[in-house]
């Protein structure tokens, strides 16, 4: 097919304008029916939301010390609330698990904690307590509700009851004298005394209840108790559970006297006296004298034990919480323990041994404490007839107390027998605290001090020539050395008597380590702490 031309020979693009030529192409816009990468989709903005307006404050020049102990106290009221949320939270869980055991009247059931081994009679609850006259010198008004413990004077009123109990006459006489107490509100006080004026043969216990309310002193009880063969005595009791809100009018004070009959010209005797008080001060008059006891035991807590005086073979007084003060003599064994109060005593050790034995009972004296510090006075005695030495075992410790014990001076036996020397065994502990132990100038045996991080001396008294007996004299030699690996913080030596012109002890120390001398069967002390002195007086 060929193209059709003018004349001339010229196409028809070659006739058309320069100008035409050069013009540009239009630009591309698309129809909305071709396809393209992106749909032309309108933009969608989003509905706006208004922000709240929190403005902040900035305390200028606020120190951090400041911002912290706000943040602190902050944290403090915060505790104390969640504190006293849980203990009303627990205080009501409590009250529901016991609602059923509560006290509702006399003798309700699960109300008393009463030992199953005792046996209760002539028991005295509710309007059976005989009333006292009104007190107005109660200054119970000046204690916030909460306060605990009160004092005797405390109390406008009082009730009471006394019983009696027969006392086995001889030292050949059975039977135990009981006092007991239980429940939380049965805390008060013993007296044991003696009057003349008490029939002979017989303990006159008198129990006053002091109070604010009646309905709380109608739950407490006074009974007789029995417990097996020959123990007899009287018990307190008040329930486990008795609570109808704060307050110290809810609170008893119990008051026991036991009044014992006194006659110097045939001092009563007492098989066994056993008291289990606790919250209980126990205190005992000057019993010395007039009444001895085969066996005496004191249980308590809380409270202190104070003793004018007391005599007894075998002896147990246990508290915590309070001291121990008083004298005391025994002959069998003595024990003294409490914690957190100090032990303050005069104590005298018998031996009282006679010929037809072979060797005289040997004392055995513990006391213990801690955090309490130790003073005690310790006589060491024995029977002039006695056919051995006699034997005295003693043990002290406390902590972070200080420990002083001292004994009295004894006579130098004669030369040609020794047989009454005493043979003395201690041992005493304390910690952080100095310990100091005094002998009597006549001792004979072995000691050794020790303590840490602190040193220990021995100080001797200068002794001489003493009169032994039988135209005798003696002289006393002491030897001491440095303890092996101790250093200053030991020391171990040797105290003998020996005849005036005798050259035994020349040789110092060194005689320490040469066979067995005369004082290495004799007494043996020990004394210990830690951090502090530990001193030896001879």
């Amino acid at each position: 097919m060929t193209n059709s031309s003018k004349p001339g020979g010229q196409s028809q693009r070659e006739q058309q304008p320069a100008s035409a030529q050069a013009r540009p192409p239009p630009p591309y816009n698309p129809t909305p029916s071709q396809p393209t990468t992106l749909p032309n989709y309108p933009i969608i903005q989003p509905y706006p939301i208004q922000q709240p307006y929190n403005p902040i404050y900035v305390r200028s020049g606020e120190r951090p010390g400041t911002r912290f102990c706000r943040a602190f106290f902050v944290a403090i009221i915060i505790w104390l609330l969640s504190g006293a949320f849980i203990r009303s939270f627990l205080s009501l869980v409590h009250w529901r698990h016991h609602h059923h055991h509560r006290h509702h009247g006399p003798g309700g059931p699960g109300s008393y904690a009463i030992p199953p081994e005792l046996t209760l009679s002539a028991c005295v609850t509710g309007s059976a307590w005989s009333l006292e006259p009104f007190s107005p010198t109660s200054y119970a008004p000046q204690y916030p509700p909460g306060h605990s413990f009160l004092p005797p004077s405390a109390f406008p009123y009082s009730s009471q009851r006394t019983f009696e109990l027969p006392l086995n006459q001889g030292p050949g006489g059975d039977g135990t004298v009981l006092l007991l107490s239980r429940g939380p509100m049965s805390s008060g006080t013993l007296d044991v005394v003696v009057d003349p004026e008490q029939e002979r043969g017989v303990a006159s216990v008198r129990v006053t209840v002091k109070y604010f309310r009646e309905d709380a002193r109608d739950v407490a009880q006074a009974c007789l108790v029995e417990r097996g063969e020959g123990v007899s005595g009287v018990g307190v009791f008040t329930p486990e559970w008795w609570y109808t809100g704060p307050g110290v009018d809810k609170q008893l004070y119990m008051e026991i006297t036991i009044v014992l009959p006194s006659d110097e010209s045939a001092p009563l005797f007492i098989k066994k006296f056993e008291t289990d008080l606790p919250n209980t001060l126990h205190r005992l008059g000057d019993l010395g004298k007039t009444v001895s006891f085969g066996s005496i035991s004191l249980r308590g807590t809380n409270a202190s034990i104070q003793v004018k005086s007391v005599r007894m073979d075998q002896g147990s007084f246990i508290t915590k919480n309070g001291g121990i003060q008083g004298t005391f003599n025994a002959s069998t064994s003595l024990e003294l323990k409490t914690s957190n109060a100090p032990i303050r005593v005069d104590v005298g050790l018998h031996s009282t041994g006679d010929s037809a034995e072979r060797r005289p009972p040997a004392p055995d004296f513990e006391m213990s404490t801690s955090n309490g510090p130790i003073d005690a006075s310790i006589n060491l005695l024995s029977s002039p007839n006695s056919p051995s030495e006699p034997h005295y075992t003693i043990q002290a410790s406390t902590s972070n107390s200080r420990l002083n014990i001292k004994f009295p001076p004894l006579p130098l036996f004669p030369l040609s027998s020794s047989s009454h020397s005493p043979i003395l065994s201690l041992t005493a502990r304390t910690s952080n605290a100095p310990a100091s132990v005094s002998l009597y100038p006549t001792y004979e045996g072995r000691f050794s001090l020790q303590t840490t991080n602190h040193g220990v001396e021995v100080h001797e008294t200068k002794q001489g020539g003493v009169e032994g007996g039988q135209g005798g004299r003696r002289r006393r030699v002491v030897m001491q050395r440095m303890g092996r690996g101790g250093g200053r913080r030991k020391i171990e030596g040797l105290v003998e008597w020996v005849g005036v012109g005798d050259d035994k002890g020349e040789e110092g120390g060194k005689g320490l380590n040469k066979g067995k001398r005369e004082g290495e069967g004799k007494g043996r002390v020990d004394v210990r702490s830690q951090n502090a002195l530990v001193l030896l007086e001879l």
